[in-house]
């Protein structure tokens, strides 16, 4: 996760994966919706990150 200033009031987010998943899990990544299963956690995450950069 990296955090760029962008206005004064404005934080501009990067984040993401990567990684390598052996055969033959990786295969099941093509019927998994991560959005779906890491969501709700991803949204805490980003509303934790604004509560802190706006201290």
């Amino acid at each position: 996760m990296t955090t760029e200033a962008v206005a004064n009031d404005k934080t501009k987010v990067t984040w993401g994966f990567s990684g390598h998943m052996d055969y033959p899990m990786n295969l099941m990544l093509l019927f998994m919706d991560f959005e779906e299963i890491i969501g709700d956690d991803l949204e805490t995450g980003l509303k934790n990150l604004k509560s802190e950069l706006e201290k």
